[in-house]
């Protein structure tokens, strides 16, 4: 029955869509009595997605899933380039978004760097979306804890939502597409991210396919962690520092 499997994806589907909505909500009411809240939230959140990574691989472990099937492999194999036009035209733009967010990346931060006032207009838009404001890091000390969150959501949203789900729904739904496991994992991780609003649920799940198709081009999860961690630590700079009461 691969009941751990079923435990992990029962947590996908009701913890965070409802019971971390209301954690967030939680954090939000103590956040606006006291602004040093952020560094519990975020421990919490790095406590939560650790614990259920380690039910996976206590799952992977029991079952003697080979970490292969999860993408754990070290050198990218692009398994989609394989002649069919279809395939290496979704490669190729795929691979292409990756190559264009790592010069927008590196672009953005030597502006940060150079030109601060370039983000004024960009802090100002995220102030707009309330749960960004709540969210971000703003103090030295949240910065520092930000990064780990930044890893921490990384590695284990992708092997949870990539690889655990792309890997599972396959034989529980018993279908052989993947095109059904890239939308309803996507689906899955759009509603992780319900605390954000209806419009940060659907960039979420927008974001889920491109990982999902990361994930399918590379055969590997490893990519798709490393630009994930990216486009959080991205967070560490959105917003205006404030200055930490000694």
């Amino acid at each position: 029955m691969y009941m751990l499997f079923i435990m992990l994806l029962a947590f996908l589907l009701v913890y965070d869509p409802i019971f971390g909505k209301m954690m967030f909500e939680r954090f939000v009411r103590k956040l606006i009595r006291n602004q040093t809240t952020r560094v519990s939230y975020y421990y919490e959140t790095i406590a939560v997605l650790w614990g259920a990574v380690l039910l996976l691989f206590l799952a992977v472990w029991q079952y003697k899933v080979p970490l292969t099937e999860l993408g754990l492999q070290k050198v990218p194999t692009f398994n989609l380039l394989d002649g069919n036009p279809l395939n290496a035209w979704i490669s190729a733009i795929v691979l292409g978004l990756i190559l264009l967010y790592g010069i927008v990346f590196v672009v953005n931060t030597l502006l940060f760097v150079w030109k601060p006032h370039y983000f004024e207009k960009i802090q100002k838009e995220i102030e707009e979306e309330g749960y960004t404001t709540y969210l971000l890091p703003t103090s030295t000390k949240e910065k520092c804890v930000w990064v780990f969150v930044s890893i921490t959501a990384g590695v284990c949203e992708e092997l949870l939502y990539r690889s655990f789900l792309m890997y599972y729904l396959p034989s529980l739904l018993d279908t052989q597409s993947v095109w059904i496991s890239l939308i309803l994992s996507s689906l899955i991780f759009g509603l992780a991210h319900t605390y954000q609003g209806v419009k940060g649920a659907m960039k979420a799940t927008t974001l889920g396919m491109y990982f999902c198709l990361l994930y399918l081009v590379t055969d590997s999860i490893i990519p798709g962690m490393i630009l994930h961690t990216l486009i959080d630590l991205a967070g560490v700079f959105m917003m205006k520092s404030r200055k930490e009461k000694s």
